[in-house]
C-alpha cells in the first residue's frame, strides 16, 4: 500500500502540538514551593471517629499540583473543610511504600479510627476506602483527575465522612470526559512515574501537618 515519505512525511511528524516529555520532567522538577507540610513521625492507628487523608510520598514534595492544574495545598484544605463539616476531624498520613491510589487508601484506612480513608495520589487520582475492603476494592472511585475541581474535592471530604458516621450517602457525580486519557496520557505517565520514584518499600505511613504560614512569614503549625 501507499506510505507517506519524504517532506510530507516530515511534515506530519513536526504536528505543532508536539511537545517533548523531557521538557515536561524537567519542568516538574524546576517547581520550588515554601514547604507547608510537617512530617510528625510514625502514625498511629485512630481511636475515635475520623477520616485518614491518605496522600502519596510525592504529595507536597515533588509535585506541587494535580494534573488539573489545582494546587495540592487548596486539595487537601477543600476534603479537610468537608470533612469538618460533618462534625468529625480530618488527619493526614503520608504513605511511603506505594504510589497505588487504591493502596494508598487501603493503608490510610487501617490507620482511621472510622476505618475510613480518602487516599489520593499527587496527580489527583483519589478513592474512598474502608479497613475490611480488600485493596483494590473501594466506596467510591475518581479516576478522571483532570475533572475534579475543589468543589468535588469537598464533596469527596463530605462522603468520606458519612461512610464514617454510617449515614446514607449518595456517590459524587463526576464529569466523564473520555478524551482527558488520550490528551493526557503521557502527562499522567510522567507524573506516576515521579511519584514511583519516590516510593520508599518497608518505610512506615508517617502522620504529617499542615503548616500555617503567618504575616510575617514564619512557618507555624
Amino acid at each position: 500500500g501507499y506510505r507517506l515519505t519524504g517532506q510530507r512525511w516530515e511534515e506530519i511528524q513536526n504536528i505543532p502540538q508536539a511537545w517533548d516529555p523531557i521538557d515536561f520532567v524537567a519542568n516538574l522538577e524546576k517547581q520550588k514551593a515554601t514547604p507547608w507540610l510537617d512530617d510528625m513521625g510514625i502514625a498511629s492507628r485512630g481511636l475515635s471517629p475520623e477520616v485518614v487523608i491518605a496522600i502519596g510520598p510525592a504529595f507536597g514534595t515533588a509535585i506541587h499540583h494535580t494534573i488539573g492544574g489545582i494546587e495540592l495545598k487548596q486539595v487537601l484544605q477543600a476534603m479537610s473543610r468537608g470533612i469538618e463539616s460533618m462534625g468529625i476531624p480530618a488527619r493526614i498520613v503520608r504513605i511511603h511504600h506505594t504510589s497505588d491510589c487504591a493502596f494508598i487508601g487501603h493503608a490510610g484506612a487501617q490507620l482511621s479510627g472510622s476505618t475510613v480513608a480518602i487516599g489520593i495520589q499527587s496527580k489527583g487520582t483519589t478513592v474512598i476506602h474502608r479497613q475490611d475492603l480488600a485493596p483494590l476494592e473501594n466506596l467510591e472511585l475518581f479516576s478522571m483527575a483532570p475533572n475534579l475541581d475543589l468543589s468535588l474535592y469537598q464533596q469527596i471530604g463530605i462522603n468520606a465522612a458519612s461512610y464514617a458516621l454510617h449515614k446514607p450517602t449518595i456517590p459524587v457525580a463526576v464529569k466523564i470526559d473520555n478524551t482527558a486519557r488520550l490528551r493526557l496520557i503521557v502527562q499522567t505517565t510522567l507524573l506516576h512515574r515521579k511519584e514511583t520514584e519516590m516510593v520508599v518499600l518497608g518505610k512506615k505511613p508517617t502522620e504529617v501537618q499542615i503548616l500555617r504560614v503567618e504575616e510575617n512569614n514564619v512557618l507555624e503549625k
